[in-house]
């Protein structure tokens, strides 16, 4: 007996006899049931759905195209449903019938419809139906549906996985730097657009375009320490590549004082290019309380010498010196500088005090040899120092 379409039920499509597509007799019987609409709708959601099912088992993927879109349309109760649909549709258009741009009209009206964030397009549209190392279709995707979004953060998520697409997996390096514009004018304190701005101005040395985007970051950070090394790192670029000392110290004091970062340093060398020597003294002399090892602890202290006779303190100075030549007695600039002043200021007797521990510090045979011949001709002059 022929089955027409009048004769179409739930029972009539053979459901229980063919468990399987497998064949031609079936095959009519469903392609009968997906031809008229009308029959369609008087089935239920579950039977429709396996009608679908074997008609695509079939490779009828008009039929399911047709069927899926009525039922989009008429027949769904709820967002779910219609997802469910749209999902199926997709996956249809992009496996079976291999329509691309179909896909992407679909796709675009489940995300305007439906309001989807972009972490379910990612996981159920872009991977599970694109494939998750579908590299130049996601990219696509995401290209198509971005102004589907109406909240602005999904649409910076969406544009930071394109523009991690196009850099990382497709290396198109062209089409990151608009990706990332776009993603500024939505966000201005966006940080991986900075981030990457900072990378792109760097590599052409672009110095101020730099600073910008570390101002920008520095404003951005969600915390402390994230805003500190923003700041050292806007610190140092002033200071070393802009010659600005006096802003690299403003950016120090005002963001960096107390930081666990080594930032003292930075701010050590601004202050001596400024010749803020008391300043620079008190920095050194706050680095000096805090260290505990003796031959750091001596670098700090012919440090803060140095820096006292460009102050104009000798006595200062002398005071360092040798504080710094008790903690390391092998710290030979120390002497040189600690002669300097005695030199300088005329206090002779005590050159021979220095020397003679200047040599007890040295170990090649030729520099002990000159330090005596120094020390000998020293007290042949030392009459004529205590004139």
């Amino acid at each position: 007996m022929t089955t027409t379409t009048a004769d179409v039920t739930p029972a009539s499509l053979g459901f229980a006899v063919f468990p399987d597509p497998h064949s031609v007799e079936e095959l009519e019987i469903l392609v009968a049931a997906g031809r008229n609409v009308r029959d369609f709708a008087r089935l239920t959601r579950p039977e429709q759905n396996e009608l679908v099912r074997r008609l695509e088992a079939y490779e009828c993927h008009g039929q399911v195209v047709t069927l899926l879109k009525w039922r989009m349309d008429y027949g769904v109760e709820g967002d779910d449903e219609l997802f469910e649909d749209f999902l199926w549709l997709l996956r249809v258009q992009f496996l079976g019938l291999e329509r691309f741009d179909d896909f992407l009209v679909t796709a675009s009206a489940c995300v305007a419809q439906l309001k989807l964030p972009f972490a379910t397009v990612r996981l159920h549209i872009a991977d599970a139906i694109l494939g998750e190392e579908n590299w130049p279709d996601q990219a696509q995707l995401y290209r198509t549906i971005v102004d589907n979004f109406v909240d602005s953060t999904q649409k910076v998520v969406l544009l930071e996985r394109l523009a991690l697409i196009y850099e990382k997996k497709l290396f198109l390096e062209n089409e990151v730097e608009p990706v990332i514009r776009r993603i500024l004018d939505i966000d201005r304190l966006n940080v991986k657009a900075r981030r990457f701005y900072k990378l792109w101005y760097m590599q052409a040395m672009k110095w101020k375009d730099v600073a910008e985007q570390l101002e920008a970051l520095v404003e951005a950070s969600r915390n402390t320490h994230e805003r500190q090394r923003a700041a050292h790192e806007l610190a140092q670029l002033h200071l070393y590549n802009l010659n600005d000392a006096a802003r690299a110290r403003e950016i120090l004091v005002e963001y960096c004082a107390g930081s666990l970062l080594d930032t003292r340093q930075t701010l050590i060398e601004a202050l001596e290019r400024l010749e803020l020597y008391d300043e620079l003294i008190a920095t050194l002399s706050e680095a000096a309380a805090q260290t505990r090892d003796k031959v750091d602890l001596a670098a700090l202290q012919l440090k803060q010498g140095l820096v006292s006779l460009k102050a104009g303190k000798p006595l200062d100075a002398v005071e360092y010196l040798r504080a710094g030549i008790v903690n390391n007695p092998q710290l030979l600039l120390a002497y040189e500088a600690l002669l300097t002043v005695y030199i300088d200021s005329g206090r002779h007797a005590e050159i021979f005090g220095v020397l003679g521990s200047l040599k007890g510090a040295v170990h090649l045979e030729s520099s002990k040899a000159s330090l005596q011949v120094l020390l000998d001709r020293a007290k042949k002059l030392q009459p004529y120092f205590n004139a």
